[in-house]
């Protein structure tokens, strides 16, 4: 997810920003995940971009979400998430979300990106309620190294 993927080879990039292609270079040829309209813009924007297959976030789904009413789509966090259970994972280990202060893993930040304690709030409300609906589908999610 976003700037992680340029420290560690991924097969999918959920990058939901455009900025994200202006700070981050993927290693390999992930697939990137967001809306096709984020998609183009990035690709006009960052030309290795159009080198990269996309798949559109719209069209992930799972067990129990269609008939909920959770914004899962609003974070690239969340959206991850779902991405592992469309994929078919079943134990879901992530890594590095610790909804703290405004730096990346490396201590990078950016102006661009909004990691207020209200921002933190409304994603971990979002995390909660979704991973509740994963767990009643037999998806466990489990933060680790927090």
């Amino acid at each position: 997810m976003n700037r992680a993927a340029g420290a560690f080879r991924c097969d999918y990039w959920v990058a939901l920003d455009v900025h994200t292609a202006d700070i981050t270079k993927p290693i390999g040829q992930p697939m990137v995940v967001n809306k096709p309209n984020i998609y183009r813009q990035m690709c006009r924007q960052c030309d290795y971009v159009r080198g990269l297959e996309h798949m559109a976030q719209t069209l992930l789904t799972t067990d129990g979400l269609r008939e909920s009413k959770v914004s899962w789509a609003r974070f690239g966090a969340t959206v991850s998430l779902v991405l592992a259970a469309h994929l078919g994972a079943r134990q879901i280990d992530c890594f590095g979300v610790d909804w703290d202060g405004e730096e990346d893993f490396d201590g990078f930040t950016s102006e661009k990106n909004r990691r207020t304690d209200s921002r933190w709030k409304r994603e971990i409300g979002i995390w909660d309620q979704l991973c509740h609906i994963l767990s009643d589908h037999g998806v466990t999610v489990t933060r680790c190294g927090i």
